[in-house]
């Protein structure tokens, strides 16, 4: 009987490839009330999508409050020292993944006025 070897090299290594996870990439929100649906209300223009955690730190210069403007996922979200109060207002759904809500480096507060849902 014939030795048959299976040839999956390639593929073994095409599966190592598509399981590597991909850290959030934090997306700073530019200083102005633009809804946060739209690229103009974040720092590059790009929106946070649900890989990504939504930011505001010392390039919002006074309390910030925004709309969703359409239903969003993000990773979560960062308070990182905004001048001021960041709020979130009605109109649309908030859902957060693992990285929920992390204020622990500020002292402005987040009011969330949205319906949210939580990630673990």
């Amino acid at each position: 009987m014939k030795n048959r070897t299976p040839i999956l090299p390639f593929f073994g290594s095409y599966l190592v490839v598509l399981g590597c996870s991909a850290h959030a990439i934090d997306i700073v929100k530019d200083n102005n009330t633009n809804a946060l649906n739209l690229g103009t209300a974040w720092v590059g223009g790009t929106a946070p999508t649900s890989a990504d955690v939504a930011v505001w730190n010392n390039t919002v210069t006074a309390a910030n409050a925004t709309l969703l403007g359409a239903n969003a996922s993000w990773q979560g979200i960062k308070i990182v020292n905004p001048t001021g109060l960041v709020t979130i207002n009605n109109g649309n759904t908030l859902t957060l993944g693992s990285s929920g809500v992390d204020i622990a480096s500020t002292n402005a507060g987040l009011t969330i006025r949205t319906a949210a849902t939580l990630g673990s």
